[in-house]
């Protein structure tokens, strides 16, 4: 972990690099998830997923925009969220308790994962980037990849039980909260000490 903390301080380049290769993949196993069953097999259609692919992995280093950020954060959250097994109630309430007990640890008791955010020179795709110009504010808002793919496996969990509605609701009103804590006390916030919590209860309650 610690090495990861240095790379990411001191050799940026390297790190960038980490990010193509990872996104390449993730694009990859996306498009695969989404077409292979049309064209699975044929070698013009493997040569074209790996085209795309490799486009998505640079793309964010080249055109840097915030579309970019987010067509490269949603195939992510696709993929990873596909892959991933649907968990039971009792198998997600132990992913939140070590996902929160994670965060709390990162951001406030060591503060390594502010220390890692605030060290980049680039920002990395590892978020959900809104433009100042649509929100009408003096910054552009982020949401971590993360915490998306975190809610959105709660919700996969929920939809089992019928209760998506619920854990949908829960996840927005978490959202709100973390970002209205942040605003208020200036100090990045994670958003899964909310997310975990009120989703959980949720489907519970339900």
């Amino acid at each position: 972990l610690w090495l990861l903390v240095y790379l990411f301080r001191y050799n940026p380049e390297f790190v960038k690099w980490i990010y193509v290769f990872s996104i390449t993949n993730v694009s990859f196993t996306t498009l695969s998830l989404w077409l292979d069953k049309y064209w699975q097999g044929t070698k013009i259609f493997i040569a074209l997923k790996l085209f795309v692919s490799v486009g998505l992995g640079f793309s964010w280093i080249y055109y840097p925009e915030w579309f970019v950020y987010i067509t490269v954060g949603v195939l992510g959250v696709v993929a990873i969220v596909t892959i991933f097994p649907k968990l039971d109630f009792w198998r997600m309430y132990a992913v939140g308790i070590a996902i929160v007990m994670y965060d709390v640890f990162g951001v406030y008791f060591t503060g390594w994962i502010v220390d890692l955010v605030t060290g980049f020179t680039f920002t990395p795709p590892a978020v959900i980037v809104i433009p100042a110009t649509l929100t009408q504010t003096s910054n552009n808002m982020m949401i971590g990849l993360g915490d998306i793919i975190i809610g959105a496996m709660f919700i996969k969990m929920a939809k089992g039980y019928g209760l998506e509605i619920p854990a949908v609701m829960s996840y927005i009103v978490a959202v709100i909260l973390a970002y209205t804590l942040a605003v208020t006390t200036g100090h990045p916030v994670p958003a899964t000490i909310f997310i975990c919590p009120l989703m959980l209860l949720s489907v519970w309650f339900s």
